[in-house]
């Protein structure tokens, strides 16, 4: 910062600036120039920073592409990498946390695996009594399906029979009424 410091009036004769006037206007242009390349470093990092918040909320790279006026794979490209590398240390801790997890859950898995053994060895005597108790019941039921089938054929022939009895006594009892 350039302090001025007056001690006494300058003279009219004295009023000259210190540097030239091309010199001046150098500085001020080269001045300007970097002021306006630190704004669009803080608007990149302010882009940089929404994209990242976008991504978060389910934006595609189609959309942020469309928004930025660049394609798809530009802005995957441009934003990508930053992104995973913001993100790296979150998933590596993440990844740490779900292995942890892992290990805590391992004594409950191997709980479980041998309670599902137990139970299947209490079960198996059940199943080979249950599956007993079906083969005697297949043996008992054998006999009555034959008898049944046997009455049934016997129960359609008799039916065959009497229906062709029905047709002639029907056809006589129409002629005797037809006579009358």
């Amino acid at each position: 910062m350039i302090q001025w410091v007056m001690t006494k009036k300058p003279s009219k004769k004295n009023r000259e600036l210190p540097v030239s006037e091309e010199a001046f206007g150098k500085i001020t242009a080269l001045t300007d120039i970097y002021n306006s390349r630190l704004t669009i470093e803080q608007e990149e990092i302010s882009i940089e920073l929404n994209v990242e918040v976008a991504r978060s909320r389910g934006a595609t790279w189609q959309e942020l592409g469309e928004v930025l006026g660049i394609s798809r794979s530009a802005a995957q490209k441009r934003f990508g990498s930053y992104l995973d590398e913001a993100m790296r240390p979150l998933q590596q801790m993440l990844v740490q946390q779900i292995k942890e997890a892992e290990r805590a859950m391992e004594p409950v898995r191997q709980l479980i695996a041998q309670q599902l053994k137990d139970a299947e060895r209490a079960i198996e005597p059940a199943k080979q009594m249950i599956a007993q108790q079906l083969k005697e019941a297949e043996k008992a039921i054998r006999p009555i399906q034959q008898d049944l089938a046997k009455h049934f054929e016997a129960a359609k022939k008799a039916a065959k029979k009497n229906l062709g009895k029905d047709k002639d006594e029907a056809d006589v009892e129409v002629d005797v009424e037809e006579e009358d």
